[in-house]
């Protein structure tokens, strides 16, 4: 910017007018847009005064400035790839996800020192909760389904064999270790996760999609999703491996089904009805069509039987007329003789 802000002024030494400005006026005139510079009316050169600018090296620096952002990259060990640039030649997501894993690499040290940073913060946030709950009692709600109970910590028993007043379940003797699970958390990687499993889940069978869909509700953004889910999983009969089976309710859903079962067999009695009538309508007719077919065959065989029979009598009585016409020649030529 510099470069391009700056003027070089070679001028004569009577090529202004001093009484309207100097030097040091041009000069900080020059610059601007809107510069007024007043020449001598009596100077001998006519070109006594020339401004001249190197813009012709902007360029040059532009250059420069890239091929050092290039070196500052390449130091780096980061590929354009996980800067969201597809310029790099890799066309196909396999050799985009290895450019991002080498670059992962790369950066090993720096994102361990995140990772290890994290974890601190996380002992120092356990440590904070322990200092708060240290000295009095607090009900928490721990498990999941059928075993989820209640337990209170610091509470204050006496012990049977001392007397004295000691702390079941003491948050300042307890020792508690931290971990930091690896997994990414942002709204774009929740969103490709929930995109494979639509994906997959519309390949698969209804019932099987039945059983994953609660699994894609909580994948979402819902507020109530987990309800939601829950509820999707009483409904398609769905059992939490914690609950365990109450004897009650599974009586009472044996009940249900078997309810459901004949109030279905009566709902297709009237079908079934329906569909009987229908095939002996189709096998009354069936029947009868086989009949006159029979009938009909037994009327092409009497009819051609009395065919071949006057086909026959019509060769004997043509057999017969030539037998009487030789006998009346054979005569007639005795009577002449």
């Amino acid at each position: 910017m510099n470069l391009l802000s700056t003027k070089r002024i070679i001028m004569d030494g009577d090529a202004l007018d001093t009484r309207v400005n100097s030097a040091q006026d041009v000069a900080d005139e020059v610059s601007r847009p809107d510069c007024v510079i007043v020449l001598n009316a009596n100077r001998r050169n006519p070109d006594a005064i020339r401004i001249e600018t190197d813009v012709q090296l902007s360029s040059q620096q532009f250059e420069l400035m890239v091929e050092n952002k290039q070196a500052l990259q390449e130091a780096a060990g980061i590929y354009q790839a996980m800067l969201g640039d597809t310029g790099t030649g890799a066309k196909s997501g396999t050799a985009i996800n290895s450019l991002v894993e080498q670059g992962t690499t790369t950066l090993a040290e720096i994102n361990d020192n995140y990772r290890y940073s994290r974890r601190l913060v996380g002992e120092m946030l356990v440590d904070m909760i322990r200092d708060d709950l240290v000295g009095r009692p607090v009900q928490v709600m721990v498990g999941e389904g059928k075993s989820r109970r209640t337990i209170v910590l610091n509470q204050p028993v006496k012990d049977p064999g001392t007397g004295e007043t000691v702390l079941i379940n003491d948050v300042s003797r307890s020792t508690v270790k931290v971990a930091l699970e690896d997994t990414p958390s942002t709204p774009s990687y929740r969103a490709q996760q929930m995109q494979m499993l639509g994906q997959m889940i519309a390949a698969l069978p209804p019932d099987l999609q039945a059983v994953l869909a609660p699994s894609l509700v909580e994948m979402s953004e819902l507020p109530d999703r987990q309800k939601i889910a829950d509820h999707m999983r009483k409904l398609v009969g769905i059992q939490d491996e914690d609950e365990g089976v109450d004897p009650e309710k599974a009586q009472l859903q044996a009940q249900l089904q078997e309810a459901m079962a004949l109030l279905e067999q009566m709902q297709q009695q009237p079908q079934m009805i329906t569909a009987q009538a229908r095939q002996a309508e189709v096998d009354i007719k069936a029947q009868k069509t086989a009949a006159e077919i029979d009938k009909l065959k037994v009327d092409t065989a009497i009819a051609m039987q009395q065919a071949t029979q006057n086909a026959e009598q019509h060769q004997m009585n043509m057999a017969g007329a030539g037998i009487d016409n030789e006998r009346a020649a054979i005569e007639a030529e005795l009577n002449a003789i």
